[in-house]
């Protein structure tokens, strides 16, 4: 499964506001092509967070493509593709909201990359894919 990373992932996290031990980030990938199966790396959440919620805002994309949302642990291990969503399509414009009974509060011991995985069909026409994550420190 060959990764897709977002331009930003490995430099210093961004953040649009922190608000006590609470921040958010947003960070997004555009893809001119990608193949079903493919993972795209889409935000770099620190260890000792806690995330709290996540919204993914996506472009149209090609008919029938459809994505999960979820987590990997910085060193490859612990994936779970599916942790906030299902397959979601991503076929027409739209925002996602992580599914109540998927996304508890995780915490995590080492820095952990948001993903989403391909499925349904290839992307054939330039998608952005946005996520916005909110997370807690909570120390170690």
């Amino acid at each position: 499964m060959p990764y897709q990373d977002a331009p930003e992932l490995r430099k210093q996290i961004p953040h649009a506001g922190e608000y006590g031990n609470t921040s958010t980030i947003v960070q997004s990938i555009t893809l001119a092509a990608a193949a079903i199966g493919d993972v795209l790396r889409i935000a770099k959440i620190p260890s000792n967070s806690r995330l709290l919620d996540l919204e993914v805002i996506n472009t149209a994309s090609t008919a029938l493509t459809t994505m999960t949302f979820g987590y990997e642990n910085a060193d490859g291990t612990g994936a779970v593709p599916a942790h906030f969503t299902a397959a979601k399509a991503i076929s027409a414009a739209s925002r996602i909201r992580a599914d109540s009974v998927n996304a508890a509060p995780l915490t995590g011991s080492q820095d952990v990359f948001i993903t989403g995985t391909l499925a349904g069909a290839n992307i054939a026409v330039a998608t952005t894919i946005t996520v916005r994550v909110t997370y807690e420190h909570v120390g170690r």
